[in-house]
């Protein structure tokens, strides 16, 4: 797969303190490696399936993104999975490698 940045934008929030929110990503995955991230990515959907299946519905959206080579929508995706709710879901399921490449880790 190659290499796409994620660029997080948050609306209508309170910031004190002279605080912000910057958050750029890069990710990129090794040759070789999509198809390994694409096998534990349905993994994780086959387990979440019952229990949660909104999140196994955007893992389902992932892996197709993923295998079309569609970077704009990965990125997009990969937004869904930044709230704590989701990311301790995925951090029961998935390998750290997995969360590493996700940007939850």
């Amino acid at each position: 797969m190659a290499d796409f940045e994620i660029h997080v934008t948050a609306f209508e929030n309170q910031l004190y303190d002279n605080a912000a929110i910057v958050r750029n990503e890069k990710h990129a995955a090794a040759p070789g490696k999509d198809e390994e991230i694409l096998r534990e990515l349905q993994q994780v959907r086959k387990q979440l399936e019952n229990t949660e299946p909104i999140i196994a519905d955007a893992v389902a959206d992932l892996e197709e993104a993923i295998q079309a080579r569609d970077k704009p929508t990965i990125a997009k995706l990969l937004g869904k999975f930044s709230s704590e709710a989701v990311k301790g879901v995925m951090r029961t399921v998935a390998s750290k490698a997995l969360l590493t490449w996700m940007g939850i880790a």
